[in-house]
């Protein structure tokens, strides 16, 4: 599954997710399949205040990534920050202290030595947190 997130008409994020089905056989009368039907496309809006959609952003390029990252923080005020890669149990696998006071933050990931799937790169600035998915292929 694509899931692609956008905000005021530009593309910000794009995830993969990995799903499966599981068959079963069961007894009884057989059906007819009915004829293919294309899968539908569907989006979902979802809305944070002005206030909160510009003042502190975080994005992920490349992404998907191969063997490391630019991750970009940015606000309104010079701030001090901490980034953490965490797996989707919960865990660090990577972290970065921005220590020094600034309005536009950048720092690289190195992933070349993890495994393929979907991480979580979170950002605290003060009290506040930020999330980005970044897909290592």
């Amino acid at each position: 599954i694509l899931i692609r997130e956008w905000r005021a008409g530009a593309l910000i994020s794009e995830s993969y997710l990995e799903t499966f089905i599981r068959v079963q056989d069961k007894s009884g009368a057989t059906t007819t399949i009915p004829p293919y039907e294309p899968a539908a496309e569907i989006s979902i809006v979802t809305g944070i205040g002005p206030e909160a959609d510009n003042d502190l952003v975080l994005t992920v390029s490349p992404n998907p990534v191969q063997s490391q990252f630019v991750a970009r923080l940015r606000s309104n005020k010079a701030t001090k920050a901490s980034l953490q890669l965490l797996d989707l149990s919960g865990r660090v696998v990577a972290e970065k202290a921005l220590t020094r006071p600034n309005i536009d933050h950048e720092t690289t990931f190195s992933v070349e030595n993890l495994p393929s799937g979907l991480y979580v790169l979170k950002a605290e600035v003060g009290s506040r947190v930020i999330s980005q998915k970044v897909m290592k292929q």
